[in-house]
């Protein structure tokens, strides 16, 4: 996953990986991503 994640910043593309709550603007991110992508995560809460 790492490497995939590399490639696609080397390409240009920000992968949509969830961040941390801890880092700042962590949870802001991860409401992007879930926003755009929360059909395709699973997880459980």
């Amino acid at each position: 996953m790492a490497a995939a994640a590399e490639e696609l910043v080397r390409l240009g593309i920000e992968p949509p990986l969830l961040r941390s709550g801890n880092v700042d603007g962590g949870h802001e991110w991860n409401g992007r991503v879930m926003t755009e992508y929360g059909d395709r995560i699973f997880y459980r809460s």
